[in-house]
């Protein structure tokens, strides 16, 4: 009917997250009616809060999965949009620290790798090219470092916020603090293929109706989706925790250190951010509840010391506050995008670490998949 239609939205982005933010961007500004609902009262609220803000690379990430090509995606558009959006960046590259044979052997070879995957820019930095970077506060102890020079360091979370504004001006709209209770698909016409088919979302703070609805909900992603059916993936909760030292002036620590990386983690980063704060973390460790808790006192102490250890001139520096986030990893080791063409419906799941470098890739991905598998939908725009 004309009244339901009146109510009606093209897509409906369910979280409101660097990756929700994102794809209610790409879809806004490619003309589609959009709604972005956020469970908690204001957006950026759950895993976007509290990363590292360094957009990294995607050649330590493996070439056959869905990340690497959105990374590489992100990647290639990241800077372009970051200028669009009037964003703040810094191309600092960063290094990774070995302080034995054996790292640096784990370096050279992590070098080895990049390179077959098409990085013909990073480099190993021996003890005595480290001075020559202006980073002298590097502990002398190190006998040389990876030098990847295509990482940025960002403002995390302007970045959502800016795609949220940029799809707000391009006829986006934002319902805050609706948490998603019930999800019905409904199909009045059932001999035309999707034709008039449209989802009913029943939240804590009203009812929407749209014709795609996008699942983009970071650590709730699996519970959503059970809503709808037996969701594909299970939420594995990572622990990050932080410490904030104070603020230095813009370039005392140039490039962002961190440690030779393992199987399992790219390691403890030591870097400055945009706003000159020097930032130790994350940690990394499992936990089963989705809920976030300040770090402990032996967490601190430890990321603490290792700032120190990395960077001896953080000796005498004041440690300010400290954070922790929980990334979305779950029982797979890649992201997890997935279309429902019968039912109108696209889960995007599984972004774990990666959320801020791959976010712009991501979107650009997903639009292109709801073009493609709902091309025949007669969209309110039209």
């Amino acid at each position: 009917s004309s009244s339901t239609l009146k109510q009606m939205w093209d897509a409906i982005v369910i979280g409101g997250g660097v990756v929700g933010c994102a794809v209610f961007r790409a879809l806004s500004i490619s003309g589609y009616k959009t709604l972005l609902i956020e469970r908690n009262p204001h957006l950026v609220g759950g895993v976007s809060a509290n990363n590292t803000g360094i957009a990294c690379t995607y050649e330590d990430t493996d070439p056959s999965s869905l990340e690497f090509q959105l990374l590489k995606l992100g990647n290639s558009i990241n800077e372009e949009t970051y200028k669009e959006l009037g964003l703040p960046y810094s191309p600092t590259g960063a290094l990774y620290i070995a302080y034995n044979k054996t790292e640096l052997e784990t370096l050279k070879s992590l070098l080895k790798q990049r390179k077959e995957k098409g990085d013909n820019t990073s480099e190993i930095v021996d003890k005595e090219k480290l001075s020559t970077l202006s980073l002298s506060k590097v502990n002398p102890n190190a006998l040389g470092a990876l030098f990847i020079k295509k990482e940025i360091t960002i403002e995390p979370w302007m970045l959502p916020i800016s795609c949220a504004s940029h799809g707000m001006d391009n006829g986006g709209e934002i319902k805050l603090s609706c948490n998603l209770k019930k999800a019905t698909f409904i199909n009045e016409n059932k001999d035309k293929k999707n034709s008039s088919s449209y989802w009913d979302l029943e939240t804590t703070n009203g009812s929407f109706k749209g014709k795609v609805v996008l699942n983009c909900t970071g650590l709730w992603v699996d519970e959503v989706e059970n809503l709808i059916r037996p969701s594909p993936i299970t939420i594995m909760p990572r622990r990050g925790d932080y410490v904030v030292f104070e603020r230095f002036p813009n370039g005392w620590l140039p490039v962002p250190i961190g440690h030779c990386p393992t199987p399992t983690s790219r390691g403890v980063y030591i870097w400055q951010t945009l706003h000159g704060n020097i930032i130790c973390g994350p940690t990394a460790e499992s936990q089963q509840s989705k809920v976030n808790s300040p770090p402990t006192n032996e967490s601190i102490n430890s990321l603490i010391s290792i700032a120190r250890n990395s960077v001896p001139a953080l000796l005498n520096a004041n440690v300010i506050g400290s954070y922790s986030g929980l990334r979305p990893g779950t029982q797979k080791t890649d992201y997890h995008i997935e279309v429902l063409p019968e039912k109108n419906w696209v889960l995007v799941g599984g972004i774990r670490s990666t959320g801020v470098t791959g976010s712009l890739g991501i979107a650009n991905y997903v639009l292109k998949l709801v073009e493609t598998n709902f091309s025949n939908l007669k969209l309110l725009n039209q």
